[in-house]
Formats: C-alpha cells, structure tokens, sequence
C-alpha cells in the first residue's frame, strides 16, 4: 500500500492544469506522500478522505504561493480531488480489512497452538502425578519407620523434591486449565503468598526480589483459588 499510494500521489500532480508546478499530497495518520518537495509557503486545495463517514485523512494538491493563487485551481480539479480522495479511501479501507483479517487468523492460529499444547501439558501433568504420589508417600513411610537419622535426613531430601516437582505439575495444571472449578470464600493474602513460593525459582533466575506488601484486612473473596492463583502468576510472569 505504501507503494500504491505514493504512486497515485505522483499520478494525481500530473492531471493538474499547472502539472509542472503541482505538488500532490496524501496526509494519513502516521502516514504522508508527497510528489515532490513541498515550499514554505503554498496555495491548495483539499479534501478529507472519509471512511464510514469518519475522516481519516485527505487528500490535496499545492502550487507554489509565489506564482499563483486559490484562482489558479480549476472547477472540475476540485471535483477530480473529491473522486481521488474516495478511490484512495477504498484502498485503505480494504487495506485495513486485510490486516484485520490477518491478525484475527493469526490470532485462531496461536489459539489453536495454545490449546493443543494445553492439551499436552495436560497430559504429561497427570502422567506425573501418579508417581509423584508414590514417591511422596514412600518416602514419608522410610522416614516414619527408620531409625536411622542419616536414612530420616535422605528421606526428607526426597520427600521436600517430590513435593517440588508436584508444584511444578500444578503449575502445569494451571497452564493447561485442566483444574476444574471451585468456587469458595477464601483470604486472599495466602494465596499471593504461595503463588509467590510457587515462582520462587523464576525470580530467582532473574534476579528479582518481591516485597509483598500484604492487605491488613486480610480480605476474603468468593473464587476458584486455583484461577485466581493463575491470574497472579500471568501479572508476576508478565513483570518478569
């Protein structure tokens, strides 16, 4: 379209009576085309580009004030301006249709993306579980019989990974939306507070400390925990 509008830019200087003199002009928000250098001082006439019957430009033609006057245009230039100033609203009407349309496919296609990776991630996270669970439990049971201490201190170390790995299934779990919803009354300080252990090790890589500053109220609101707790970590993810 750039190309397009400065060529008709040119096209439009030439149909003038004074073509040698005439200097086109295309005024578009963020966007201007000339046909040539335009003087300090200049005689012109205009007309706005309308799209929808909302002005989103226009469209004029300029000689050099120096060698003529507003008497130097001709009756049926003003109505050849007004001609070109709605073919040029087509183009960019149609231009903005195209783009419109390429950013809502692009959009469906990232959404697709998103929602057969959610799918994935939803099902390496229940894969995961499971075992989990067993290590979990095993591990407690060896720290619970033993009566060994160096054996109790392992089983710690296993129990506190295995509890590490399931928050980062549940992050998995709130990435893919696979958490059913449960609506509760419920405070809202701990759940900022274990959104913020559960992104520990991101802040940590980026070197970001977090001074939470937490409601005296201690406010209790009626919401899904697990999407709110999503909510806070888009804001922290998106900070990061």
């Amino acid at each position: 379209i750039e190309d397009l509008l400065q060529a008709i830019t040119e096209r439009v200087a030439q149909a003038w009576l004074h073509s040698d003199a005439a200097i086109a002009e295309i005024n578009l928000p963020n966007r201007q085309y000339f046909s040539a250098e335009l003087p300090q001082q200049t005689v012109s006439i205009s007309t706005p580009i309308l799209i929808d019957h909302v002005q989103v430009g226009k469209v004029s033609v300029h000689y050099p004030a120096s060698k003529y006057s507003s008497e130097s245009f001709l009756p049926e230039e003003t109505q050849l301006l007004k001609k070109v100033a709605h073919e040029i609203a087509n183009i960019v009407d149609r231009h903005q249709h195209i783009e419109h349309e390429e950013k809502l496919k692009r959009s469906v296609e990232r959404n697709d993306r998103l929602s057969i990776l959610g799918e994935i991630t939803a099902g390496i996270a229940h894969e995961l579980n499971t075992p989990l669970g067993n290590i979990l439990g095993f591990s407690q049971l060896i720290a619970e019989e033993t009566k060994e201490q160096q054996v109790a201190h392992d089983a710690q170390k296993i129990t506190d990974s295995a509890i590490y790995a399931r928050e980062v299934v549940k992050k998995l779990m709130f990435f893919s939306c696979e958490m059913p919803q449960q609506m509760e009354s419920i405070a809202i300080n701990p759940l900022v507070e274990d959104a913020l252990k559960l992104l520990k090790p991101s802040l940590q890589n980026a070197q970001i400390n977090i001074e939470l500053e937490k409601d005296p109220k201690n406010t209790f609101g009626r919401l899904d925990p697990i999407q709110i707790t999503q909510v806070i970590f888009n804001l922290l993810i998106n900070a990061i």
